[in-house]
């Protein structure tokens, strides 16, 4: 399988209602990773399911995506929010949703936060402890990774990690 892991866009730093979980994208932040997932989608990606966190910043992310390539690659993958990708996400959780998704597919987004799409990265590359000290990526928003994840999505190869001017083609 393969495991795409997207930092969610630009958003706003506050929300009329003042919780975190409704700050919503900028403008700007939906412009740039509208941009990003293009390039994402010119990689020809085979996408079955987009996972979420339900945070509107997040969330927004992933429809854009999901916008993106079934306009680009005539896929239209489902948009499942998913609470292990919110604030306080945990990998295990998330690891027994994958292996029961609808059609099994073959390749997964994940769309989540800060600092855990950076710790999951090198969790699932370097292992937890990463010979005593814990592996790290600086996941910048609108970041993207892909990993070949083994059978039991205990860990992967990365395969490649592009920032979203690299996705934009900048």
């Amino acid at each position: 399988m393969i495991l795409y892991l997207c930092r969610h866009g630009i958003a706003d730093d506050s929300s009329a209602s003042g919780r975190d979980e409704d700050r919503a994208l900028t403008a700007e932040g939906r412009d740039k990773f509208r941009k990003a997932a293009k390039g994402f989608a010119h990689l020809e990606p085979r996408v079955g399911h987009i996972l979420s966190s339900p945070l509107v910043r997040a969330r927004q992310t992933a429809e854009i995506l999901r916008d993106v390539l079934a306009k680009a690659t005539e896929i239209n993958p489902p948009v499942t929010l998913e609470a292990h990708l919110g604030l306080g996400a945990r990998w295990e959780p998330l690891r027994q949703t994958i292996k029961i998704l609808p059609g099994r597919p073959r390749e997964v987004v994940l769309v989540g936060h800060e600092p855990f799409m950076s710790h999951l990265l090198g969790a699932l590359c370097f292992g937890e402890s990463s010979g005593g000290r814990g592996g790290r990526v600086e996941f910048k928003k609108g970041a993207m990774a892909a990993l070949e994840m083994d059978a039991d999505l205990n860990g992967g190869t990365l395969l490649w990690f592009m920032t979203a001017g690299i996705l934009k083609g900048r």
